[in-house]
């Protein structure tokens, strides 16, 4: 009940055993393992929805036309990219309460690039945490 007491003020009968914190430890590592895991699948879409933008930016800057069937499944690629990371970018901030990244990314111009820097800032801190459990 009232694990955040320190030892010496907790009333006799609530003593933290050992093994109630390996299990808390165990939580832990598993809640920032799969944090880890979401971030990156976050940045991977991110990544690559980028990679078809700026591809096409570069197309369309130099004036070549790809074959149609190439143009459409490009737009396609990047068309569903983009909703994939906008949707997860925002399940993912939501969840963790991170309320000014997910008002950066509910706009649809600045939902990839904020999924990316925020996929990248996350990895980071579910990294630490990995490392100090």
């Amino acid at each position: 009940m009232s694990e955040w007491i320190p030892p010496y003020l907790r009333p006799e009968g609530e003593r933290v055993t050992e093994e109630q914190l390996q299990r808390q430890r165990t939580a832990e590592r598993k809640r920032a393992r799969q944090d880890y895991e979401r971030a990156t699948l976050l940045l991977l879409l991110g990544i690559i929805t980028l990679g078809i933008g700026a591809a096409f930016a570069v197309l369309v800057g130099v004036q070549v036309s790809p074959p149609a069937l190439l143009y459409e499944l490009g737009l396609i690629a990047m068309a569903f990219g983009f909703l994939a990371t906008w949707i997860l970018g925002i399940v993912l901030s939501a969840s963790s309460r991170r309320y000014l990244w997910l008002v950066l990314m509910i706009f649809p111009p600045t939902a990839v690039p904020a999924a990316v820097a925020y996929a990248v800032i996350r990895r980071g801190e579910a990294k630490a945490t990995l490392s100090l459990l």
